[in-house]
């Protein structure tokens, strides 16, 4: 829509008596739309959501779960025709496409891989200003891939093995090591939620101070590292490495941004960390847990589907009781991949140390049938298809299964009958 249109649209919604009126004399109105697109969609999570609001009021709404253009106010729905709806929709939709290309080419500029895979080491450090029951002031966790390995928190006060291998191939200097480096950090951690208060003038309440970082190791070779600082759950600062440089979210971390920038031995360092110190820690902790960590379990593969409405139907792709994590799913209609309409539900765990997942696709069953469940997996040499079989298609083969079980027992019944007529048996005489 471009800014003509746009201009437009807000004057006609506002003769429409979108905006009742302020009270205040005040002349200000405004049409406004937000799009958010997500690369890995879930329950509560469409792929791509778009909304319009008047003031702040909303309008209309389209995700790619509804699939149209939709009213969010009656008066709205009752001076619109089907044909504005109608091209609201494609709108969205070729919106929609840009948006999921768009997530993509971002995730490749800033090499963010669907898994942090296939290894990863990753340290998380949460300071609150407010602890209480079950929440100290610092708590620090380590994982290799998801598995949790090391623990701190201040009320305890010691680094602690959260695998039993960890427990096994460490010393106590490792972990009186460890034990020492959390502390430190404790205390960096309680100063630095101190300053970012006085930062955003906030004189109490809760607030938290998160700190994510770690490397990662790829099957190529190739190695990967981040950091990441949040405070009170929204982006602060984080380290663009290659070029040894902060990123700033706002005016408060730019602030932290020159300091440290002015210091550049400060990225430096955390490079030299990220790039050397930690994939070597990856690497031994990999061998210590190698029956585990390293281990590979095939994917098992279910296919279903179910009425949607509107005569379509959907299409569901389970893939569990695979390991490790990374995993690809997708829809193969008449042989071809269709990654823009398969949803991915995101891999979570099952339970048992394995990972599960599920995608799914919604088909029109009267124009086509073709359509096959393709997963990759560390696992496999080659891909594992499943077809998906129409219940009408199986209804058929359970007939003609029927069918030629009940042919087979007339022709063993007739050559029995045969058998016993040239043997000369004779039916036993009756008494009268």
């Amino acid at each position: 829509m471009d800014m003509g249109a746009v201009m437009a649209l807000a004057l006609r919604l506002l003769l429409l008596g979108a905006v009742p009126s302020q009270g205040s004399g005040s002349d200000l109105h405004s049409l406004r739309y937000f799009y958010m697109g997500v690369s890995e969609p879930g329950p509560r999570l469409p792929q791509f959501i778009a909304a319009g609001y008047v003031d702040n009021q909303p309008v209309i709404a389209y995700t790619t779960k509804t699939k149209n253009a939709e009213p969010r106010t009656e008066w709205m729905a009752r001076n619109l025709d089907p044909a504005y709806w109608d091209r609201e929709t494609r709108i969205f939709q070729v919106n929609k496409a840009r948006f999921r290309d768009a997530v993509e080419t971002l995730r490749n500029r800033y090499n963010q891989s669907r898994d942090p895979g296939p290894h990863a080491l990753r340290y998380f450090y949460t300071a609150v200003s407010e602890p209480g029951p079950g929440l100290p002031p610092f708590i620090t966790a380590g994982y290799v891939d998801d598995q949790l390995i090391i623990d701190y928190n201040s009320e305890r006060g010691s680094a602690e093995p959260r695998a039993e291998w960890m427990a096994q191939n460490e010393g106590p200097q490792y972990w009186q090591r460890e034990t020492q480096t959390f502390q430190g950090s404790q205390a960096a951690f309680r100063a630095g939620v101190n300053i970012l208060r006085g930062r955003y003038n906030q004189s109490g309440g809760f607030h938290t101070l998160q700190v994510m970082y770690g490397c990662e190791l790829r099957d190529d070779g190739s190695i990967g590292g981040f950091r990441q600082d949040a405070y009170d759950g929204r982006d602060f600062l984080s380290l663009d490495k290659d070029h040894e440089t902060w990123v700033a979210a706002d005016d408060a971390a730019q602030i932290t941004k020159r300091k440290w920038e002015a210091d550049r031995s400060i990225a430096q360092r955390e490079r030299a960390y990220l790039e050397q110190t930690c994939i070597e820690w990856l690497g031994k902790y990999l061998e210590y847990g190698k029956e585990t960590l390293q281990r590979r379990e095939s994917p098992r593969v279910q296919v279903s589907d179910r009425p949607s409405g509107d005569g379509l139907t959907t299409l569901s792709c389970r893939v569990h009781g695979f390991y490790p994590r990374n995993v690809a799913v997708v829809w193969l209609k008449k042989g071809v991949a269709v990654p823009q309409d398969t949803i991915q539900w995101g891999v979570v765990p099952s339970g048992d140390g394995t990972y599960q997942t599920r995608a799914t696709i919604e088909i029109d069953p009267s124009s086509e049938t073709d359509y096959t469940c393709c997963v990759e997996h560390p696992s496999r040499a080659e891909d594992l298809r499943v077809p998906w079989a129409p219940k009408s298609n199986v209804m058929l083969i359970v007939g003609v299964v029927i069918g030629v079980l009940v042919l087979v027992a007339a022709i063993a019944g007739a050559v029995v009958f045969l058998r016993k007529k040239n043997s000369g048996y004779k039916a036993a005489a009756g008494k009268c």
